[in-house]
């Protein structure tokens, strides 16, 4: 009698589980007017020279070790990209409009990864794009890193670039696949 009731629990039980959905999660930078919020992405042209503050902004995994990006727009066509000046632990193997990060310690977001010094004497935008890669990247801090795209909020006199791989908005998760329960015990076994 108590084997059939652990039956029927059972298959209780399997009948109510649905379909677990896998995600993956987006990596995601900003570019601010201030190092105190990071989604302060539109100005008005000062007439001299401005910084500009480059965020680390999603929490994702065990942090970040690495990116490729690249700062585009006409303040980096234009000239008026001054210098890039790292923070926070982050190392800069590039130069101020090809930047190439490392961290040690794998921080979480959100996080002031550098700052750039620009001369904003007319309007302007700084956005990121791609690097020495196809599009912007992040490296994870898991035991086998790996690059994955990065979404991004620039800056703007008007309206700032943005960049979404997949989704609406800044650092949205995506289902990648679908597992079956059994799939997913299998992987315990």
């Amino acid at each position: 009698m108590k084997r059939w009731y652990i039956l029927a629990a059972f298959a209780i039980v399997l009948g109510q589980m649905t379909v677990a959905q896998a995600q993956t999660f987006r990596y995601g930078w900003t570019v601010s007017k201030s190092n105190a919020d990071a989604f302060v992405n539109t100005g008005s042209p000062t007439g001299g020279v401005d910084t500009l503050y480059l965020w680390y902004q999603c929490n994702v995994g065990d942090g970040i070790s690495a990116a490729d990006l690249a700062a585009t727009g006409s303040f980096a066509t234009g000239g008026s990209i001054l210098a890039f000046n790292v923070a926070n632990g982050f190392l800069n193997a590039g130069n101020a409009t090809s930047l190439l990060l490392a961290v040690g310690g794998c921080p979480p977001g959100p996080i002031v990864a550098g700052s750039w010094l620009v001369l904003h004497s007319s309007p302007g935008d700084l956005c990121l794009g791609p690097g020495g890669q196809p599009t912007p990247v992040t490296v994870d801090c898991s035991a086998n890193p790996s690059a994955h795209p990065a979404d991004y909020i620039g800056y703007s006199d008007t309206t700032p670039c943005t960049h979404f791989e997949s989704g609406s908005q800044l650092c949205e998760t995506t289902s990648v696949e679908e597992s079956s329960w059994g799939m997913i015990k299998s992987i315990y076994r």
